[in-house]
């Protein structure tokens, strides 16, 4: 039982870590676009 909460919370270290990654990509893409459009 224990184990499993210690592979849930792994699990969610690693899905909010993905998360802000994708969310830098985001943002960077999104002002690489604004810049074009100028």
């Amino acid at each position: 039982e224990k184990i499993k909460d210690r592979e849930i919370r792994e699990r969610d270290e690693k899905y909010s870590e993905l998360d802000s990654k994708l969310g830098r990509l985001h943002k960077r893409a999104k002002q690489r676009i604004q810049e074009l459009q100028k």
